[in-house]
């Protein structure tokens, strides 16, 4: 599944947060108004695969990318940084399911899901 390293070029945590930074700062210029800062949400938030990105929602309603393995998350709109995201612990097994699916379209995983759920889904649509 793509993450912020796929999704954005960054393969740290800091680099990450360095790359909120330069963004919220690139939009204040191109609308001409200060620069948002990051901050620590504290709102708990649902992380969920769609198009074979692993996303939460923001409360500003944007879906930044999360890294399952850093349990991180940072809005380029708002400056919303989400830490110890809540991940599934059998999200490896919820990915190795979900590669099988050829079609990205189709890589998608909801909370509640299981593993099962998602292979059922792979053999009725003929996915091994």
């Amino acid at each position: 599944m793509l993450r912020p390293l796929h999704v954005h070029g960054v393969s740290t945590p800091e680099g990450y947060r360095a790359l909120q930074t330069a963004a919220l700062a690139a939009l204040a210029t191109r609308h001409l108004r200060r620069a948002a800062q990051p901050w620590i949400c504290l709102a708990p938030r649902t992380v969920y695969v769609a198009m074979g990105k692993w996303l939460l929602r923001c409360v500003c309603g944007n879906a930044p990318a999360v890294d399952p393995e850093w349990r991180l998350a940072c809005c380029l709109e708002c400056g919303a940084i989400f830490e110890h995201v809540d991940v599934p612990d059998d999200w490896r097994a919820i990915e190795a399911a979900l590669h099988k699916r050829p079609a990205t379209r189709t890589q998608a995983w909801v909370p509640g899901e299981t593993v099962a759920d998602l292979e059922a889904e792979n053999a009725a649509h003929g996915v091994a």
